[in-house]
């Protein structure tokens, strides 16, 4: 992929990620402290409405996949799901302003709405992943470049949420993420439609079956792949999300000030961001696997830093923000890299594979969720009590590491050839 392409792509994933992280980042803290529903609720909204993800995630990727072969159809779908997804993250930002007794409802069916528009957006984007690449070397640039913008992303929302959670009044943190909403909204239609304009002149199909000559087949190579991408983002989507969504909650009533819950929130945005360039750099020079495997332990140190940094000064807890975006977004690029090289061996089914996939990290996330909202339950936090968070915060990052290690070592003992290096 050109330099162009590149840029374009990385922008058309900028705009998606900023709905996709404010999902993360601020839906929860929407829920239950401007909407007002208690946390256990909350959870059961959330994970209602993405297990909804998870079924169209796979229902698209099944129904469009002999329609989304090639980068044209894939850029063309992609914008017709933004516009969905827009709108309805823009209803969903009303939430608010309903009467207490139909809130629940309409939070619920207002986020149905946005998942549903969202599968439709993210799961053809998602299959340029593997149409648009020639090799493991250029997946590796291509999700380096979806994670920096992913990471430029968190920090457009982590800014607006920064102004947002110092609000005391309910109104002024209402119409602030109203607005919020409208210009995301406005910027994913956008970046969407960029990409859709210069893509859709590219009518080949991605570079199936790009494995070197004489090397292993495509069926060879499928299987155990496919385990390891899997596995993996099934572990990270139900662990990692106890860290992302309750580092919201940790920030705003954890730390001691206006400063520190802002500068907390941008450290772990900037480690997304400033790390890219990193693990893309070790991406050329190691296998896919080696890449996972040292993502996944730089993750356990993160973790165990956090746990340790959590009870001390600011400026500990601050580099811990730090090194978790950092090492998280590193083995999330290591994972989607993966899913990258089992999807290119064929276009035919490249939508259809990211669909279940996508749908697999959903399904995962709404199991995450409930435990949110359980967490949340049990912590004392509004009252200053903390502990239970910032345990349930290291606990989530160090067995993310450590299970995505033991997958890989799994899956290196099956086949040492696919995950040597």
């Amino acid at each position: 992929m050109n330099s162009t392409a590149l840029s374009i792509y990385g922008f058309g994933h900028f705009g998606k990620s900023l709905l996709w992280m404010s999902s993360g980042l601020t839906f929860a803290f929407y829920l239950t402290e401007v909407a007002g529903l208690p946390p256990a609720t909350m959870g059961w909204v959330l994970a209602l409405s993405l297990l909804v993800n998870a079924a169209s995630d796979w229902l698209i990727g099944k129904a469009l996949g002999p329609y989304i072969v090639t980068i044209s159809a894939a850029s063309r779908w992609q914008f017709a799901g933004s516009g969905l997804a827009s709108c309805c993250f823009i209803l969903f930002a009303q939430t608010g302003t309903i009467s207490p007794d139909f809130r629940t409802a309409y939070a619920l069916i207002a986020l149905i709405l946005f998942r549903l528009g969202y599968s439709l957006y993210d799961v053809p984007q998602n299959s340029l992943l593997g149409l648009a690449a020639g090799d493991d070397a250029d997946r590796s640039q291509i999700a380096a470049t979806r994670y920096a913008a992913a990471g430029l992303a968190t920090i457009a929302v982590t800014l607006c949420l920064s102004v947002w959670i110092v609000q005391t009044d309910i109104a002024r943190r209402e119409a602030i993420f109203g607005a919020m909403a409208i210009v995301f909204a406005a910027i994913a239609c956008g970046s969407s439609l960029l990409v859709r304009a210069y893509f859709s002149r590219q009518e080949a199909p991605g570079n199936a079956g790009s494995r070197p000559p004489g090397g292993p087949s495509a069926l060879d190579l499928r299987p155990l792949p496919t385990v390891l991408a899997f596995g993996a983002i099934a572990i990270y989507s139900t662990l990692m999300p106890v860290f992302t969504e309750l580092k919201v909650y940790f920030a705003a009533f954890a730390l001691p000030s206006e400063t520190s819950k802002v500068a907390f929130l941008l450290c772990s945005a900037a480690g997304q961001v400033l790390a890219q360039p990193v693990w893309a750099w070790i991406g050329r020079r190691r296998t896919l696997a080696s890449l996972f495997r040292l993502a996944a332990l730089a993750v356990i140190g993160a973790g165990l830093f956090f746990g340790i940094a959590s009870t001390g000064s600011v400026h500990w807890v601050l580099i811990a923000a730090f090194l978790f975006g950092a090492t998280s977004s590193g083995l999330l690029m290591a994972i989607w890299s993966i899913m990258g090289n089992v999807a290119s061996f064929d276009p035919d089914t490249a939508l259809a594979r990211f669909g279940l996939f996508t749908s697999c990290s959903k399904l995962a996330q709404a199991a995450s969720v409930l435990l949110i909202g359980q967490i949340l339950t049990i912590s004392d936090y509004r009252d200053g009590t903390f502990w239970v968070m910032a345990t349930a915060m290291t606990a989530s990052v160090v067995l993310t590491g450590i299970l995505c290690a033991a997958l890989s070592l799994a899956v290196s003992k099956a086949s040492p050839a696919m995950t040597s290096g």
